[in-house]
């Protein structure tokens, strides 16, 4: 199941759209041992029914062989929001005629997944296979793999409405936010701008900050104070000290996106947090910053601001467009850490246990994000 999570987890930061994540969900999960057959659905117009949306597999009709609603695994798991394992199909072949279904097409166990990210619920991956029990003790590493599909769903969703014809741009102050980096901004007597912020798995964030002028022991020695850093390191200095840090639970960031919201600055001070984000213009403000209040009571709205969304054509509207999370996370980590310096600062080795991965995957990024830069620039131009 560990492989599966970090396979999915690496088809669904590379895809773009919310199809495409559907689709890899589906292809990935059917070449698990036994599994025959998955389909990822959402909850159609009625509020009832669930919608296949993507599958995988040999269905052989089952899925209009049954109604995707009452007491099937997907749309109780749709309706409960937590995972539902069937682990033996023939035990419900009395009562249940989607058993019957299943067990006349060599299915024997099941599970269904609800996919969702913060308030928002996108559907429900579900899975079928040929021997009993082929899911059991999997639940909870099922339930990280529907929040992380939820979490790019999510993000796939946000920035296609941010990239429409007219985006809100506000800007908002949280107060009392005390998260490690506002320590941070405390200790160095200096606001402290996020320079990237990344989902980690795990309920985990990674987070590139850098400072002016900073006593770099000092805030090495922060980590000790917060037990929900994990990991603080100090990736280099040039005209500002960097550093990286990973941190668990919610963040402003996390809860920002899961409000509907696309952080586009974020700078912590020593007793509140000041964002600037974008949504959708259809978006409604005040929904989104109820949301946010949930989480920290007394944000303020500062302004709002209706402007025209981001071209394409613009270097930044192609790294958000043209780069997957993943690619960008290793760009601005190479730029940042002085990768491109000449000479470089950071080698690709170091980049490479910076983020926790090979070194060849480093420059599959680096090229792959290069590459479509490039394309971006040369092929209007032509």
């Amino acid at each position: 199941m560990a492989a599966l999570f970090e396979d999915v987890a690496g088809a669904v930061v590379r895809a773009t759209t919310r199809e495409e994540i559907e689709r890899r969900v589906c292809e990935r999960l059917i070449e698990e041992n036994a599994v025959a057959f998955a389909w990822v659905g959402a909850v159609g117009p009625d509020g009832a029914a669930l919608e296949p949306r993507d599958w995988a597999g040999d269905d052989g009709g089952y899925l209009d062989a049954v109604a995707v609603d009452g007491d099937e695994p997907a749309p109780r798991a749709a309706a409960t929001g937590s995972t539902v394992t069937v682990g033996n199909v023939t035990d419900h072949l009395r009562d249940a005629q989607w058993a019957r279904a299943a067990a006349d097409r060599g299915y024997q166990s099941a599970v269904a997944v609800p996919l969702g990210y913060g308030e928002t619920t996108y559907g429900v991956a579900a899975a079928y296979a040929t021997e009993p029990h082929a899911f059991e003790g999997t639940a909870a590493a099922l339930d990280e793999l529907g929040d992380l599909v939820g979490f790019a769903i999510n993000a796939a969703e946000t920035r296609r409405g941010v990239l429409a014809d007219r985006v809100t741009e506000l800007e908002l102050r949280l107060p009392g936010t005390d998260t490690f980096v506002n320590a941070v901004a405390d200790l160095a007597g200096e606001p402290v701008q996020y320079l990237e912020l990344a989902p980690a798995g795990d309920g985990r964030t990674d987070i590139l900050f850098a400072l002016e002028d900073a006593d770099v022991e000092a805030v090495l020695g922060l980590q000790a104070e917060f037990v929900g850093v994990e990991v603080l390191d100090h990736v280099g200095d040039e005209e500002r000290a960097r550093f990286r840090a990973t941190v668990t639970g919610r963040t402003v960031a996390s809860t920002l996106l899961s409000s509907g919201a696309v952080p586009r600055r974020v700078v912590a001070h020593p007793d509140e947090t000041v964002a600037v984000v974008e949504l959708p213009a259809q978006r409604d403000v005040r929904v989104v910053v109820d949301r946010v209040a949930e989480t920290y009571p007394g944000v303020e709205l500062v302004s709002r601001r209706d402007r025209a969304g981001r071209d394409r054509r613009d270097l930044r509207g192609v790294l958000e467009t043209e780069l997957t999370d993943r690619q960008r996370e290793v760009l601005t980590a190479a730029y940042e850490s002085g990768f491109f310096q000449s000479p470089r600062e950071t080698t690709g080795a170091q980049l490479a246990d910076l983020l926790g991965v090979s070194q060849p995957t480093i420059t599959h990024h680096l090229r792959e994000a290069q590459r479509r830069l490039f394309a971006a620039i040369f092929d209007d131009e032509s």
